[in-house]
């Protein structure tokens, strides 16, 4: 037992060296047996987004705030997203996650309308991060056939 707990010691110390921006938690039963796990990621200035996700508590709205709008949602292969109003804040970027917190896609530079290929996604729910200057917004996205 005491091994156990030095490795997985160990295993978060050298997790959260190498990425200061995230924090793995575990909740075990008095057998000793994982019961949960919760990853948490912060970035600098953004807010935090703590997996596993939620989905009904994401924005799920096509048209959404400050003039973000993401379509069609659900997507089947592509979804458009188009930022509105933020041609002077820098920097702009989006993380799509898998509902578990598995980065899927990252794009970086934003335009006022970008394209993301879903395609090579499977169907299900993800979670968009829409980090612009120090804001950033989390929503609910559909992939589906």
């Amino acid at each position: 037992m005491k091994s156990r707990l030095f490795f997985l010691a160990l295993f978060l110390g050298l997790s959260l060296s190498l990425s200061a921006q995230s924090h793995i938690s575990f909740s075990y039963d008095n057998n000793g047996n994982r019961t949960s796990r919760t990853l948490k990621i912060t970035a600098l200035k953004s807010g935090q987004l703590t997996f596993p996700v939620d989905p009904d508590k994401l924005e799920e709205q096509q048209e959404v705030k400050k003039g973000i709008a993401i379509y069609p949602n659900p997507a089947t292969t592509n979804m458009i997203i188009s930022i509105d109003g933020y041609s002077d804040v820098s920097p702009k970027s989006i993380t799509i996650y898998s509902i578990k917190g598995v980065i899927m896609h990252r794009l970086d530079n934003l335009e006022a309308e970008n394209e993301i290929d879903l395609s090579a996604f499977e169907d299900g729910v993800y979670v968009m991060r829409i980090l612009i200057g120090s804001e950033s917004y989390s929503y609910k996205i559909i992939k589906s056939k």
